[in-house]
């Protein structure tokens, strides 16, 4: 099927054109010429032989058909082939630290995305450079998508960072080791002191009661010289020195036993 519409008929005397379905005689009866009509393209501006397809315009479309599908299998090609290139950078970074390198031109210096094709290139900027990836941190040309000095960089700054993190947490912990130690230590010194306290308490309780009791006897037996002048009970002066010496010791004997307590 010719791809085409050009060609029409055209009278040889009078010049007139007509569609290809217009005939002689219908020339003939409606314009009163005899001229002849004759295959002619309206694209060319020339007379064609007798068929109703001008291959001159006709190989011309067919032409610009083909490069019309050529264009479209390459964009196709370019974007399968971007496709994969971005699969094999996406793996390529997947287990990486530093940042993809760029591509950069080799002529006009220009810096692109790492998945830039050459013919992009080519037909976008109109240059004929060969695109190598290019590290941005290094200045340099690398061989892939990953720079191995910045990824070697990398991995020893995150390894560097992990080991700081590891010893600042031992640290941590350490330190919330020995905090509750301390605290557990206090507690116990504390409860030892209370226990210490209540045998304290409880030990110096017959001292001290007996002391006060034997100290009121005295005061007592000593009311007798304000009420009566004189010691009235028998042997009041030996039974007030003998609870005055029993109290003196349960006295001393308190002071002792906190001594103890307090070794």
């Amino acid at each position: 099927m010719p791809l085409t519409n050009t060609v029409k008929y055209k009278c040889d005397q009078c010049g007139s054109m007509y569609a290809i379905s217009y005939t002689t005689k219908e020339h003939h009866d409606k314009e009163h010429c005899d001229g002849q009509l004759v295959f002619y393209c309206d694209a060319c501006k020339a007379w064609v032989p007798d068929q109703s397809v001008c291959k001159k315009c006709e190989n011309k479309a067919q032409a610009a058909e083909e490069k019309k599908r050529q264009e479209k299998l390459r964009r196709k090609e370019l974007a399968d082939r971007k496709k994969a290139l971005e699969r094999e950078i996406a793996n390529s970074c997947g287990k990486a630290i530093s940042a993809p390198a760029k591509k950069k031109c080799g002529e006009c210096g220009g810096i692109f995305p790492p998945s830039y094709l050459d013919e992009e290139h080519h037909d976008n900027e109109h240059c004929d450079g060969l695109l190598t990836f290019y590290c941005l941190e290094c200045k340099k040309r690398v061989r892939g998508v990953i720079c191995d000095t910045c990824e070697n960089r990398e991995v020893d700054e995150r390894r560097e960072r992990e080991e700081e993190q590891e010893r600042q947490r031992r640290e941590l912990e350490e330190q919330e080791r020995q905090r509750r130690e301390r605290a557990e230590k206090l507690r116990h010194e504390r409860e030892e002191l209370e226990r210490h306290q209540r045998a304290f308490g409880r030990i110096a309780q017959i001292p001290s009661y007996l002391a006060l009791l034997l100290t009121v006897l005295c005061m007592l037996l000593t009311s007798q010289l304000f009420m009566y002048g004189g010691f009235v009970i028998p042997y009041s002066v030996p039974i007030i020195s003998c609870f005055l010496v029993l109290a003196i010791m349960c006295a001393v004997s308190v002071f002792v036993i906190a001594a103890l307590f307090s070794l």
